[in-house]
């Protein structure tokens, strides 16, 4: 296995998605996760085009935060989605908020994270979405969510010599 693809897409209950594989995927070790784009669909409060979301996984992929109050805390973030950059400001006016939003970030370099495990199988994928600044569930009513990411033969662990090749 040298290359592998996926398209998640469904609905978020309690800003989470779950998905289930037919069969289990393997994960090399070392793998690489790239992920080409994200898309959510949600239901917005005032003030949604200055907020950002994050998306978190439950797989060995890591960021380290830290915070004012807090020393420091690790989170399992597949990727960020930044506030957008949008002059309208009517869009934040209670009055005229649309019924339903699609966020679509794709970054102009992939994200990828470099993975440190074991190979693994799993058979599901947990996808759960947070606000971007508190890393608490955002105010707004997330519907939705698709991700377009690859999983890549693992990378050496650079204490042990080995070369990479792609």
């Amino acid at each position: 296995m040298d290359y592998q693809e996926f398209v998640l897409n469904g609905l978020l209950v309690d800003n989470s998605f779950t998905t289930r594989f037919q069969q289990p995927i393997t994960i090399p070790k070392n793998a690489i996760l790239e992920v080409k784009w994200i898309n959510v669909q949600l239901s917005p409060a005032p003030g949604y085009l200055a907020k950002g979301y994050s998306a978190l996984i439950d797989l060995s992929s890591t960021v380290q935060q830290s915070t004012t109050t807090d020393v420091g805390f690790e989170r399992k973030i597949l990727i960020n989605i930044p506030p957008q950059n949008q002059d309208d400001l009517d869009a934040d006016d209670p009055a005229v908020l649309p019924a339903v939003v699609s966020l679509t970030y794709e970054p102009y370099q992939s994200v990828v994270h470099y993975l440190r495990n074991n190979e693994m199988s799993i058979n599901q994928f947990t996808i759960k979405m947070t606000d971007l600044q508190t890393q608490f569930p955002p105010n707004d009513t997330l519907e939705n969510v698709s991700v377009y990411f690859c999983i890549k033969n693992g990378h050496p662990d650079p204490r042990s010599g080995e070369k990479t090749s792609y």
